[in-house]
């Protein structure tokens, strides 16, 4: 673990700065505040990430962030040469080829970790570009604390747009923090996500799993 701590330090100190030129200054500020979170959560956020973008289409079943990160790091062109970002990832994956996962692992610790983190930067982004939902970064967090996995998110994130509700506000959610009629607008979009996850649960069984979630956040 402290390996793990002496890598995000020595990233934010040696390979922040080379990242601004590489990948634009958008980026480096997600890059900055994921690291920020600790590789033990960053490492579960990508995949709940991973598979969001995924179950968007943003990125293919055999792609994900590393490689993303990986990308754009070696990339000519940066997210704001483009309108949009999505529109910046077709470009990565079309005209930056990708290394084989056995070339990325060949890579030392604190490289990887630079790029799974430019990775998660770029495609939280593109969800929410995607979604038209500003998704903050520590959403991701939450969602890692919480123990939710990336069909659950991606669910929620549908849910949330349909009925109004704002992933800055999930947080304050789950921690019983949020006005009563906003916190109600969250019960009920949680329990039509999970009656559409897991059709076999009856009503109290949702309202019990939805009662431990905000327990655990």
């Amino acid at each position: 673990m402290e390996l793990l701590a002496g890598l995000v330090t020595a990233l934010s100190k040696a390979v922040i700065s080379s990242l601004i030129s590489n990948v634009g200054e958008v980026v480096v500020e997600g890059v900055k505040k994921f690291l920020s979170v600790g590789v033990e959560i960053l490492e579960k956020a990508i995949t709940i990430i991973d598979g969001v973008a995924k179950a968007a289409g943003i990125i293919e079943p055999d792609q994900h962030a590393e490689d993303i990160g990986d990308r754009a790091m070696r990339a000519d062109k940066k997210p704001e040469d483009f309108d949009k970002i999505n529109d910046y990832i077709d470009y990565l994956k079309k005209e930056i080829e990708g290394r084989t996962q056995a070339e990325l692992e060949s890579l030392p610790p604190e490289e990887r970790l630079a790029r799974k983190a430019v990775g998660c930067a770029v495609l939280s982004k593109a969800i929410s570009e995607k979604k038209s939902l500003d998704i903050p970064h520590d959403f991701w967090e939450t969602a890692v604390k919480a123990g939710l996995t990336a069909q659950e998110i991606d669910t929620f994130l549908t849910k949330f747009k349909a009925s109004g509700l704002e992933p800055e506000d999930f947080n304050k959610y789950l921690k019983k923090e949020l006005e009563f009629s906003k916190a109600r607008k969250f019960d009920n979009a949680m329990v039509t996500a999970y009656k559409e996850l897991e059709p076999e649960m009856t009503e109290e069984e949702i309202t019990e799993k939805i009662i431990g979630l905000k327990q655990d956040g």
